[in-house]
């Protein structure tokens, strides 16, 4: 029989007989278990090993106390234990795997004979620390007076993962559609992400090539709230500049230890003190713009497969155009808020009849359009060059505020006065050229 007949049949004969077919197998080729532990392997043993190392599945049969009795191929493939190594030895102080809270009252329901539900768990890969989704069945087995139980696993993490990036799907969309505010799409991106690639800290940063630095726009996870307080990230050339810059998904199994990568000495040791290592960080690109990057973490080295690269690109695709709607509707919702600002001061200024009432009102529609907490109007004289204090948003001011007077050459407001074109300061207490700075 060619080898994938013999592995199809292996499997049907292995699902359908719930374990007992196995079983019979290896009492046939082998008799007892202890029997098949001193002697050498038979030729209609070696037959049935051929049989199991064919199976799809990873499949290990344990007995009632939880020593293994049989371990395939797919077994060792999954586990990174030979066979030799694991057959006659307690599963459960071999891998982490069989003191899985979940996975170990289903092998004891199957040595008392049941066969429970199966159940999905995560693991973790020999080799590479890769963290995948195993699907876990557990059934009967009996081999004349000795009984165990049978555990079969399949890798279940594509089907995991295409369901996972389904909800988050839905729920970016539900985030845009019920109120395109970016703040709760930002939330929804770096919580999917966290869900669908299993890891233990994702951020959103934005910038493009040009930035002289990267502003984190969320960040949830195992991030300390110092890291994320900070609020920037140097551009250099670790995971996130190469993604920006290059517009590739860039991923390392530690981050302080590639050679690839050049991180300036401030950042490193940031990443030192939080402690992550493998990283991989995928651009947020609309059309031919870069917005940012979509950056998860993990606190252990491991690699990343193509699956996993193609789900993060997916989620950064969903975030960049998230974040360019929500974007798109700010500003037209600030253009709409601004022009209507601008019809209401142009009524109330129209309206005004006295010259102190239209000077507070336009004080205090200049406050409103800009957000600043202070705004002063001062009366130009042209002949004298003088400028006078008359109205303020603060009318405490009035009384108090020294110099009322001005020239044009003192302070920010004769400078404007004498070269009539606004002055933007960014340090009012670092500027000479501005008085009352104390």
């Amino acid at each position: 029989m060619p080898a994938r007949t013999t592995a199809a049949a292996a499997s049907t004969m292995v699902e359908a007989s719930s374990g007992d077919r196995i079983a019979s197998l290896l009492h046939r080729a082998r008799g007892s278990v202890h029997t098949r532990r001193m002697a050498r392997l038979p030729k209609k043993q070696e037959v049935v090993r051929g049989l199991l190392d064919n199976l799809n599945e990873a499949l290990v049969i344990l007995d009632p106390a939880l020593e293994v009795v049989e371990w395939n191929a797919a077994m060792e493939r999954l586990t990174g234990v030979r066979s030799a190594d694991a057959i006659g030895r307690s599963a459960a102080a071999m891998l982490p795997l069989f003191r899985d809270t979940t996975l170990v009252p289903l092998i004891r329901r199957a040595l008392a004979g049941e066969t429970p539900d199966a159940v999905e768990l995560s693991h973790t890969l020999a080799g590479d620390n890769r963290v995948v989704w195993l699907k876990a069945r557990c059934v009967p087995w009996r081999d004349g007076e000795s009984t165990g139980a049978v555990a079969f696993f399949s890798d279940v993490s594509d089907q995991q993962r295409h369901a996972l990036l389904l909800l988050a799907m839905e729920a970016i969309g539900q985030s845009l559609t019920s109120s395109l505010d970016l703040n709760e799409v930002l939330d929804t991106i770096v919580n999917k992400a966290l869900e669908v690639m299993g890891a233990e800290s994702a951020m959103v940063v934005l910038g493009d090539a040009t930035a002289p630095e990267f502003r984190v726009m969320r960040a949830a996870g195992r991030l300390s709230t110092e890291y994320a307080r900070v609020g920037t990230i140097p551009v250099g050339g670790g995971p996130i500049s190469v993604a920006v810059r290059d517009g590739r998904t860039m991923s390392t199994r530690n981050i302080l230890t590639d050679t690839r990568l050049w991180l300036a000495p401030t950042r490193r040791s940031d990443i030192e003190r939080e402690g992550f290592k493998a990283t991989a960080a995928a651009p947020l690109a609309v059309k031919d713009r870069i917005l940012g990057a979509l950056v998860v973490h993990y606190w252990t080295e491991r690699t990343f497969g193509s699956d996993e690269t193609a789900a993060l690109e997916f989620l950064a695709k969903q975030a960049a155009i998230a974040i360019r709607n929500a974007s798109l509707y700010e500003a037209e919702h600030a253009e709409t808020a601004r022009i209507k600002a601008v019809t209401n001061v142009n009524r109330r200024i129209s309206s005004a009849l006295e010259l102190d009432a239209l000077l507070r009102t336009i004080s205090d529609s200049a406050a409103e359009l800009t957000g600043a907490r202070l705004v002063t109007f001062w009366l130009a004289d042209e002949q004298r060059r003088t400028l006078s204090f008359t109205s303020s948003t603060v009318p405490e001011m009035m009384e108090s505020y020294a110099p009322t007077i001005m020239t044009y050459d003192q302070g920010g407001t004769g400078w404007v006065a004498r070269h009539r074109e606004p002055l933007v300061v960014d340090d009012m207490l670092a500027d000479d050229r501005l008085v009352n700075r104390a």
